[in-house]
């Protein structure tokens, strides 16, 4: 894995605001190659569920095998993201699965359906530790998702997830200022919202501890990315029961990533040693 260092500007934006972006993360063979396999999969899941390849609403989220050819496991290993992931929370990581979600056209309103998993008409601001109450002892990111955009979100509504600027940084919970009474509940929006702007290839990253919801899709396309998720290796239950034939076509970084079970020092921990950031790593700060 090719090294790229944090910059001092992106160290203090994630530190601030829970996020970074990543540009041209990710090459249009790749993009193309993802696209179709994974709409071969979402067609697949939809009859599987539904009995019907076409979607039953607007949002279609599933968890999405990141071991099952060599072009999913370079995103595993991805130079421009990885790294970035390494200095913003440790070398003692993993993979802790991905995610493949589309995001479907619905018709322009000013009340939508908004885009969950069952419809809701109105937005499911969450943090995906959901049993991270905000006064849980562990008060810093266990984990980050490096979303890699598939498809176009240069556009407004055009599908790509909100985010509540520097809420990974709250101890109460999410405030919403409603200030027209006769303003519907799905309007009122809590501050520091981002809606971002970005192009096929691009990527972004964020603390799974930060406010976000689904956006809707006003386009006439299906939004789609792909998500790589990494935490902290003694975080949660191993996802991946990786076959060794797996672990012989990466690197040792890979093995780590894959979740091996590693004798020694770790290969991103020597990783990180080669290019002087070990030092710098914070520990996982736990406030009782």
């Amino acid at each position: 894995m090719e090294f790229i260092r944090l910059t001092d500007e992106q160290l203090h934006h994630f530190d601030e605001n829970g996020y970074l972006v990543v540009p041209q993360a990710m090459d249009q063979d790749a993009i193309e190659r993802i696209v179709e396999m994974g709409d071969r999969f979402m067609e697949f899941e939809l009859c599987r569920l539904h009995g019907d390849p076409k979607p039953i609403n607007y949002y279609f989220n599933r968890y999405f095998d990141l071991t099952q050819n060599e072009i999913l496991l370079q995103v595993v290993t991805n130079s421009n993201t990885v790294p970035l992931v390494v200095q913003l929370l440790s070398s003692d990581i993993r993979l802790s699965g991905g995610n493949l979600i589309y995001k479907y056209p619905q018709p322009a309103s000013s009340t939508p359906v908004y885009p969950d998993g069952d419809g809701r008409s109105f937005r499911n601001w969450h943090r995906d530790l959901n049993n991270f109450a905000p006064n849980h002892p562990i008060r810093n990111t266990v984990a980050i998702r490096v979303t890699y955009c598939l498809t176009d979100f240069s556009q407004p509504n055009s599908g790509i997830t909100l985010l509540v600027s520097g809420s990974h940084r709250l101890i109460e919970p999410l405030h919403f200022d409603k200030r027209d009474s006769q303003q519907p509940e799905a309007d009122i929006y809590p501050g520091k919202v981002i809606e971002l702007s970005l192009r096929p290839g691009d990527a972004y990253l964020f603390s799974t501890l930060i406010y976000h919801t689904p956006a809707v899709n006003f386009t006439d396309s299906v939004a789609k990315v792909l998500m790589a998720n990494y935490a902290y290796r003694w975080w949660g239950d191993l996802v991946y029961q990786t076959a060794d034939e797996v672990f012989d076509k990466v690197d040792d970084i890979g093995t780590q990533l894959l979740g091996k079970n590693i004798n020694g020092n770790l290969p991103l921990t020597e990783w990180a040693k080669e290019y002087g950031i070990l030092l710098g790593e914070q520990q996982m700060r736990i406030y009782v």
